[in-house]
Parts: C-alpha cells; structure tokens; sequence
C-alpha cells in the first residue's frame, strides 16, 4: 500500500530524474532518506521508488501495511518532484552541451536565496519569494545585477534598460513622471 505520482512523458529523461532527485531528497526535511539501489530511497520502513515505465517516470511511496500515508513525507516527495521537473525544464538538460551553456545564460540568481531561476519566472521555486522585475524589459532582476530605481514610484529596473528607455521616453515607463536623476 502507498502512493503513486505519475511523470508523464518524461522517461528519456530518467537519468537526469534520479540524479536531481537524490539530490533534492538529500536537501529536503527528510533528514534520514537513504538511497539504497539506483533508483530507491528508505526511509525507516518507507520506501521510494523511481521507475521508468514506457514514456513516464513513476515515483511509488511504499509503505508498511496498514499503515497511513505520512502527509510530511508526500508533502516532501511531491515537492522534490516539482523542483525536479523544475530544474530539467530550466536547464533543458536533453540539449547538447553548447545549447546548455546558452540555456544557463537565461537564467539569473534569486535576489533572496540566490539561486538559480529563469529571468520570465515571476516567483522563486526555491524559497518561494516574489521577484523583482524590470519595468522596462519585465524579466527578473537577478543578484549582483546593477539596477536603477524610479524616484517617483520607486519601481526598480536593469540599470541598462532605464537609462535607455529615458534617453528616448524621458519618462518613467511605470508612473510616467518625468526622470531627472536615478537613484
């Protein structure tokens, strides 16, 4: 008895899945996950299982008998799944290695958790946290980034992409207010 997640159409990225996978169940609440074989996780009398069937990757949580499913565990297994499926569609892990380097370009650092994130992400799968977006090019603002803020309604931009667009609008592209100096 347990649960069971479907992945659908994800098996020719099965070896991508296990490798991410083990490494966001070592990083999750589950402090006493162990990996046992190749594709199996225990913890204490719960096992996990990643199974590639025809197109899709099947996750089972296999419990002892009689027991009740522990919401913490799924909680935890869906979540490592999600940020799993996450980060291969990020990263576009299936590409050649010179598309992954460009891939890798798109992506910027979370402003908070600094990790990695697309630049059209509009909040952290990390640590869940609303992003700062340019109010000229409306893509993340990312960590280190120089960025330029709005004196009048203290909206934030890549510092680059605002004095562009004043050079030509002369005003903000947020409030519309006339912008002398940039803070």
């Amino acid at each position: 008895m347990g649960l069971e997640i479907v992945i659908p159409d994800f098996a020719d990225k099965y070896e991508q899945i296990l490798k991410c996978f083990d490494q966001r169940i070592k990083n999750s609440n589950l402090k006493k996950v162990k990996r046992t074989t190749e594709y199996e996780w225990k913890l204490g009398l719960i096992r996990i299982i990643l199974l590639q069937l025809r197109n899709d990757i099947i996750c089972r949580l296999i419990l002892p008998s009689g027991s009740i499913p522990p919401t913490r565990v799924e909680v935890e297994l869906r979540r490592a799944l999600a940020d799993v499926q996450t980060e291969i569609f990020v990263y576009e892990l299936s590409k050649p290695d010179a598309a992954i380097k460009e891939s890798k370009k798109k992506l910027v650092d979370c402003f908070n958790c600094g990790m990695p994130i697309s630049r059209s992400a509009s909040f952290c799968p990390h640590c869940g946290s609303d992003l700062k977006k340019c109010i000229v090019c409306n893509l993340v603002i990312g960590k280190g980034e120089n960025i330029a803020k709005c004196p009048n309604c203290g909206g934030f931009a890549h510092k680059t992409h605002l004095l562009e667009y004043i050079k030509i609008k002369v005003r903000c592209p947020l409030c519309g207010k006339v912008l002398k100096k940039l803070k």
